[in-house]
């Protein structure tokens, strides 16, 4: 979601919930499937799901707030 603003806003969540539907095991691949549903002018929302070998084992939700606030990445 930081990605995807234009202007570089600090976001901070407000809700995240999370389901499990079934396990995985230390050495599964886990393959997980990101997409932004809504953006409006100050908040976000997201959904994320995990799948093992085409079954899906969890997905997360989560809603965001953009502070009126940028912020710069810097390397040293």
């Amino acid at each position: 979601v930081w990605s995807a603003d234009p202007q570089n806003r600090i976001a901070i969540s407000t809700e995240l919930s999370v389901s499990f539907y079934s396990a995985a095991k230390a050495k599964d691949f886990l393959e997980i499937h990101t997409e932004i549903l809504g953006y409006e002018n100050q908040i976000a929302f997201a959904v994320a799901n995990l799948w093992v070998d085409g079954s899906m084992v969890a997905r997360g939700t989560h809603s965001l707030f953009f502070l009126n606030k940028s912020f710069r990445f810097s390397f040293m």
